[in-house]
């Protein structure tokens, strides 16, 4: 995992449709603070169109409200199609192991030899059966909800301006990079190397919104809120930071619910190496984002 920390540098200012880049760690005069954004460690000022409660958290106007700790901003559920790849059941043969699933209306299997990921069909007609059904994927669904997780809450002095610093982690490691792939309805490819263009181009696909899966960092990032004006009405003011987070889930529909119990009577009865352990659920993942959200109470 890589570790580093942001340093403020002097960027270039540019107009991104309604946002403005800034480089942390600078102040502005009356700035106006309720529209930041920190993305890649860059500061963007969000217009008052893009800066909407309906996708980004939202300060209160009282100092001592506690905000919340996650705000949802937005969810989006698409149905699967037969193009998915559905994560069924666990493959354990000795030290091998990896995934059956369905796919193209095929029960295929993806195990890990030495690094690499490699896909053969199941070699077994109570499997394919079930797979080849039709309808089997009615009503499974795909599900991104994204939201915002608090990790900082202060309290400050009005007369006061307030440098806050924050260490996040962001990214995915390798070891959870095919959760995340069977959570979108992706196969992992030959290599984890190069899994990742493969996640993003299905969230893309499937919710139109555009989410870059990177390795997993830790980076510390630094900014600074000024002091209130002289007519602000309380006593203090707060500041919270609040970071993106996507959860992808696999909803089955009522098809592909009694399918995983006839695998699994099936796997049973042929003594089928797998882990029915994990027949009764699929697929759900959290991918944190390096979005950081910085909010502050209002001057007025």
């Amino acid at each position: 995992m890589k570790m580093y920390k942001k340093i403020a540098k002097i960027i270039p200012i540019a107009v991104l449709s309604s946002s403005v880049l800034f480089s942390p760690g600078m102040t502005f005069a009356a700035e106006k603070t309720d529209g930041k954004l920190i993305r890649n460690g860059a500061v963007i000022l969000l217009s008052d169109q893009a800066n909407t409660s309906s996708y980004y958290p939202q300060p209160n106007s009282d100092p001592y409200k506690e905000p919340d700790l996650t705000v949802t901003a937005q969810t989006k559920i698409v149905p699967a199609t037969n193009s998915d790849f559905i994560k069924i059941i666990k493959y354990v043969d000795g030290n091998t192991t990896g995934f059956y699933g369905i796919k193209n209306g095929q029960f295929i299997v993806e195990v890990n030899v030495n690094g690499k990921t490699k896909t053969y069909p199941v070699q077994s007609e109570g499997f394919q059966k079930i797979a080849q059904k039709q309808d089997l994927l009615a009503g499974t669904q795909f599900k991104q909800e994204i939201r915002w997780k608090r990790i900082y809450n202060r309290l400050q002095p009005k007369s006061a301006p307030h440098q806050w610093s924050v260490s996040e982690t962001h990214g995915i490691n390798k070891a959870n990079m095919t959760e995340l792939a069977y959570s979108v309805g992706a196969e992992v490819g030959s290599t984890l190397d190069g899994i990742t263009g493969k996640i993003t181009g299905s969230i893309s696909q499937k919710f139109s919104t555009t989410t870059t899966i990177t390795d997993q960092a830790t980076q510390t990032i630094t900014d600074t809120f000024p002091a209130k004006p002289d007519n602000y009405p309380y006593n203090d003011y707060r500041v919270a930071i609040y970071q993106k987070e996507e959860m992808y889930t696999v909803i089955p529909g009522e098809n592909l619910k009694q399918a995983l119990k006839d695998i699994e009577a099936v796997a049973k009865a042929n003594n089928i190496p797998c882990d029915l352990s994990s027949a009764s659920t699929l697929t759900q993942f959290d991918y944190v984002t390096d979005e950081l959200r910085p909010i502050v109470t209002p001057n007025s």
